[in-house]
């Protein structure tokens, strides 16, 4: 101990430790910067240009969807075995069951689009469509469900779940 008191600090010391220090700082910051990134990229569309350079069309087709009127209830369960139903009823106007069309859906993760899943919802009857999805983590998530035929007014019905 009588010899560190003997020790002092030189101009030397003091820039390796600075260098030191600083360094520590930048590693741990390139680490969280590196983590932040690979969890997380930050686009929740894999194109979001060209989906600015839509949306006039989006915009249309939501005021042509205004106009038909339809309503939708979206409601959801998950299986012991990770299967996902996914129940639509759709409404007209008057509130008289939809029936007869054919949509197609998709499982959104709010987080990371590596999980999305696409799937197909079958008419059960009576303005009811049926959709399972296999292979589906228990937690929040988007369903998104729209028709197919382009031919028509556009529809689609989004909401955002938990499955458990």
């Amino acid at each position: 101990m009588a010899h560190a008191q003997n020790q002092k600090l030189t101009g030397r010391g003091v820039i390796v430790w600075l260098i030191a220090t600083f360094g520590v700082v930048l590693a741990v910051n390139f680490y969280f910067i590196y983590q932040a990134e690979r969890t997380y990229p930050g686009q929740d569309v894999s194109h979001p240009y060209l989906q600015g350079v839509d949306y006039n069309q989006t915009l249309d087709d939501r005021a042509k969807q205004a106009q038909l009127g339809w309503s939708a209830a979206i409601g959801g369960a998950l299986a012991q075995d990770g299967t996902a139903t996914i129940t639509v009823t759709i409404l007209d106007k008057a509130g008289q069951p939809v029936a007869g069309e054919a949509l197609s859906g998709l499982l959104r993760h709010p987080m990371d689009e590596e999980l999305d899943h696409k799937f197909a919802l079958k008419d059960a009857g009576n303005g009811v469509y049926v959709g399972h999805v296999p292979h589906v983590q228990a937690g929040r998530w988007d369903v998104i469900v729209a028709r197919k035929t382009a031919k028509e007014a556009p529809f689609e019905a989004e909401r955002r779940l938990w499955l458990r």
